[in-house]
């Protein structure tokens, strides 16, 4: 039986929990009231169509002009295996081949690739994609399972992902936005990605529903996820042996998405560790690709991912040093505009002082050598100056067009409520778009750390038996990085937002400088991101024990933490 009438008409989660949608497009009010993210709805062709039987082909042939070898058929078609059946270790050669809904979809003209809804279209069709054998085993009978009930996991992934990551919905004209990876369409969109890419984007689109549903979509989601992050490692380990692949846009991508998938999967401290490697490749393949890799809106836009994810975490307490690092950064200082300038100059300065530091500490004698105080008295006149430009535009001299708006005031709240309350007391800043929003909280961070900047450089001058604390310098920059950490705790929408903020939030939760109440209602935010936002490497974060600059100037000193 192939038409089984009319299909339903709801969005997908409410068929999926079997209530009466109101059908409001694009997304419907009851998921909006129940505070649930929409999917949207399904097409109605694709609902109608239960089995590929011969009529089906032959109508579908027809529908598309083709009918080579059609009528000629007598054996059952050999329906495509999804990769979620597979293992990773399957080594049959494979064969793409497109859904009856991309077939629709073409048929219907929205196929057009200069609009940006054909870039999703593909994207839905390609994920609906799948792998058959060609060993000659004809007798398994998952062949002949109906691709809609194969892949429907996979679809719901890439929705989800889309929705949270990709695409972000705006309030005025229900007109999306680019998000986070704003790229992803455009890789996807073609006939036939790159298999490391495609690889990585279902892993980390399986891994991110199967930290945010429940817990009957965990297992196999999550599974699927990890069978097809080993077949992106393994990819991504051929690609990068080719130099013309290793340069590529979508290997590129491919390091990007799995250093997310890290982020959403794993909560152990080894998990900082995996992603800080992707991270480290991203840099070595973005210098590696130099002005060529900026050719393109694509790779202009993972130049700056690549940078902001690496500019996130070498501000941490006791980072790791990342040697390309410091070409990202004046690779594109001259171009930016002022409040970007100033946040790179401020992690240019942070390498510097992690440079000279090293080196006096390897030095086995006269670490405190006439040239290194020099070195670091110049570089504490640099921090000085910078920061009292960050002082001006954050607090004394605020221009109208940087001004935060308030959109709530906070005047107390409880010690119990702290854990898990959405706003701290204080100002509750609000902003019309997502990236006006990162720009001020990475502003925000970027002065949190030039204050610990100052201090490692007066301590490390002051000497190894002094106290850091005294002082008038120490007095101001702790006044200065209270009321930066008091700015930092807010409550991520999207989870694309969670990610933004996970390491804004961890370097404000682990400062010298935060107070009590305040060191709690981060701590809160960071556990809401791991068991409510899916983000599981907050929970490491927790657990990390680490201050900021006392690890960070014991680390000056030749003790103290290290990654």
């Amino acid at each position: 039986m192939v038409n089984t009438g009319k299909p339903s008409g709801g969005c997908k989660l409410c068929k999926l929990r079997r209530i009466k949608c109101d059908e409001v497009k694009p997304f419907c009010m009851k998921c909006k009231k129940a505070k649930r993210d929409c999917p949207g709805y399904s097409d109605p062709f694709e609902a109608k169509i239960r089995d590929q039987t011969q009529a089906t082909i032959r109508r579908f042939r027809k529908m598309r002009g083709d009918t080579t070898g059609a009528e000629n058929r007598t054996s059952p078609p050999q329906a495509p295996f999804t990769e979620c059946l597979q293992t990773p270790f399957t080594s049959h050669k494979q064969t793409t081949t497109t859904s009856a809904m991309a077939v629709l979809h073409r048929r219907n003209g929205s196929s057009n690739s200069n609009s940006s809804n054909s870039s999703l279209d593909s994207l839905m069709s390609t994920s609906s994609t799948s792998s058959t054998s060609s060993d000659g085993d004809n007798g398994r009978a998952d062949q002949y399972i109906p691709l809609s009930i194969i892949n429907h996991l996979e679809d719901r992934a890439t929705s989800y992902f889309l929705s949270e990551f990709v695409l972000i919905p705006m309030r005025e004209g229900n007109l999306p936005v680019r998000g986070y990876f704003p790229w992803v369409p455009k890789f996807m969109s073609k006939t036939q990605p790159a298999k490391v890419f495609l690889s990585a984007f279902r892993a980390t689109s399986l891994a991110s529903i199967a930290t945010q549903h429940g817990k009957t979509v965990i297992g196999s989601a999550l599974s699927a996820a990890q069978r097809h992050y080993l077949v992106a490692v393994r990819a991504m380990n051929q690609a990068i042996q080719d130099p013309t692949l290793a340069k590529s846009d979508e290997t590129l991508a491919a390091v990007l998405l799995l250093a997310l998938y890290e982020t959403l999967v794993t909560s152990s401290r080894g998990s900082i560790k995996e992603y800080i490697n992707h991270m480290k490749g991203a840099a070595m393949m973005v210098k590696l690709r130099g002005e060529q890799g900026l050719a393109t809106q694509e790779g202009e836009a993972m130049f700056t991912t690549t940078r902001n994810h690496v500019l996130g975490f070498s501000c941490l307490p006791c980072a790791p040093e990342i040697s390309e690092f410091t070409w990202l950064l004046r690779h594109t200082c001259a171009r930016e505009k002022d409040i970007a300038a100033l946040n790179i100059a401020n992690s240019a300065i942070r390498q510097d002082i992690d440079r000279v530091f090293r080196k006096a500490r390897d030095a086995d004698h006269d670490n405190r050598h006439p040239r290194t105080v020099q070195r670091v008295l110049t570089i504490l006149q640099s921090a000085r100056a910078l920061e009292a430009r960050y002082r001006r535009l954050n607090d004394t001299h605020v221009p109208p067009q940087w001004a935060s708006p308030v959109a709530e005031w906070v005047a107390s709240r409880p010690d119990a409520d702290l854990d898990t309350c959405a706003t701290a007391p204080g100002p509750v800043y609000g902003f019309e778009t997502m990236s006006m929003g990162v720009v001020h909280l990475m502003t925000f961070v970027s002065h949190l750390m030039l204050t610990t900047s100052v201090l490692r450089c007066a301590a490390w001058l002051a000497g190894p038996d002094a106290d850091w604390r005294a002082g008038d310098e120490y007095r101001d920059m702790a006044a200065t990085a209270g009321r930066r950490v008091a700015d930092l705790g807010r409550d991520p929408l999207k989870r694309v937002a969670g990610q933004i903020v996970l390491w804004p939030l961890f370097a404000a939760s682990v400062s010298d400088f935060a107070k009590d109440g305040e060191r709690r209602f981060l701590q809160g935010r960071l556990r809401y991101l791991a068991d409510v936002a899916g983000i599981t490497q907050a929970r490491t974060f927790l657990e990390m024990r680490v201050s900021s600059p006392s690890d960070d100037i014991e680390r000056d000193r030749g003790t103290g933490y290290h990654w």
